[in-house]
């Protein structure tokens, strides 16, 4: 595959850990240990 291809191609995972667990683990899962209040004010700022 020439260089230039391969700097224009990704790849796409076909697993689906991001949502496996509840909409709370999926918010959580970007900081380890999130509170509840914390997951509330990312979902709030999300809006």
């Amino acid at each position: 595959m020439p260089r230039r291809t391969a700097t224009v191609l990704g790849m796409v995972p076909q697993d689906t850990w991001l949502f496996s667990g509840s909409i709370r683990d999926s918010i959580a899962s970007g900081r380890e240990g999130a509170t509840d209040e914390q997951i509330v004010s990312a979902t709030t700022a999300a809006r």
